[in-house]
């Protein structure tokens, strides 16, 4: 929509991505992958996967598909408590 959150609406934006970056940690983990490992595969910095999984950055919504398919899971099992908390919302 264009505006910036401000307030609770920053928190509450923060906090999703606090919990996509966890569930893709968690999802990191139960392959046995490092860090590195899951970069290599995406072509990215492992500080970028870092980043995810501490809540500072999202993944690229164009790098969803592949994550999904190294992880083995649906990409809205990784992103599915954005939009759950975002229809709660409204």
């Amino acid at each position: 929509c264009g505006r910036k959150p401000h307030g609770a609406e920053r928190k509450t934006h923060m906090l999703n991505m606090e919990r996509v970056g966890r569930k893709i940690s968690e999802l990191r983990r139960e392959r046995n992958m490092t860090q590195m490992e899951l970069a290599d595969q995406m072509g990215i910095s492992f500080q970028a996967v870092s980043n995810w999984e501490r809540g500072n950055s999202m993944p690229d919504i164009s790098k969803l598909p592949q994550l999904s398919l190294i992880l083995g899971c649906s990409v809205d099992e990784i992103v599915a408590t954005v939009a759950v908390t975002a229809l709660q919302a409204d």
